[in-house]
């Protein structure tokens, strides 16, 4: 390389926590956008005869009124998911490419989406206790504690990352003044 040496096999190596959040966030970002775009061409399809399938669906009964309002909106959720996913998407490139603006944005989308499964939760809880006595409350009390257990496990991982971004070895990893000029070695 024209008189450059290379630097030591072990300077400015990515750290391995790094390397994990960052493929693994990249992978569920390419899957999570491919799901909302999949997600509203079905929507589109679909959209004309959701009032009977919905209403066939409870046998005849009205869907609950809270459901409606949300129906009307699914285009503009999956839009905005495959926008959402698509920057996380680009947050872990940097990540992995050791960004400064990665470690901060990365951790925003972890507090965001904790924030998110804890307002599902909360959600789920109102949707559990709003259904019809004969409309699959038999196991209501077990869906309601998966559902909980579920979104708790998912936002307690996500506090993990966040946690995990924050700690003094990967702040040092991303000190722009430890990079040098043509970047991080590839781990």
């Amino acid at each position: 390389m024209l008189g450059v040496p290379p630097p030591p096999d072990d300077a400015y190596e990515r750290p391995r926590a790094v390397t994990v959040i960052g493929w693994t966030s990249l992978a569920v970002a390419a899957f999570l956008v491919a799901r909302a775009l999949i997600d509203l061409v079905l929507w589109q399809i679909l959209r004309p005869a959701m009032p009977a399938l919905l209403d066939g669906s409870l046998g005849g009964d009205r869907a609950p009124a809270y459901v409606r309002p949300l129906l009307e909106h699914v285009a503009e959720w999956k839009i905005g998911q495959a926008v959402f996913w698509s920057g996380v998407g680009a947050c872990a490139a940097g990540l992995l490419r050791l960004r400064p603006w990665a470690r901060t944005a990365m951790r925003a989308a972890c507090w965001a989406l904790a924030a998110y499964c804890v307002a599902f939760a909360a959600i789920w809880i109102a949707a559990w206790r709003r259904l019809p006595a004969d409309a699959g409350r038999s196991h209501w009390m077990m869906w309601l504690l998966a559902g909980l257990c579920l979104s708790f496990a998912i936002a307690g991982g996500l506090a993990a990352v966040a946690h995990v971004l924050n700690s003094d070895p990967v702040k040092a990893a991303f000190a722009r003044d430890a990079l040098p000029p043509e970047g991080p070695a590839r781990a």
